[in-house]
């Protein structure tokens, strides 16, 4: 699985870009995917992440999360 994280600041400028590789597909409605996102990356305090998958992935990921959301 691939995933592409656009992270945002509070003000909604652009703050970076991640891209996270895990071997194993995880379904975005498992804990364990909230779970995986959390211990990927951090999101700037009120800010949000834009989290799609690439083309490649077996799945369709596509989710806004806020920092409070994956604290």
């Amino acid at each position: 699985m691939r995933l592409i994280v656009d992270i945002y600041k509070d003000t909604g400028k652009w703050y970076t870009t991640l891209i996270i590789n895990n071997e194993t597909e995880i379904r975005m409605y498992d804990k364990d995917y909230d779970d995986f996102l959390k211990s990927s990356f951090k999101i700037p305090e009120g800010g949000y992440a834009v989290v799609r998958d690439s083309e490649e992935n077996e799945t369709f990921h596509q989710r806004l999360y806020t920092s409070e959301k994956l604290r």
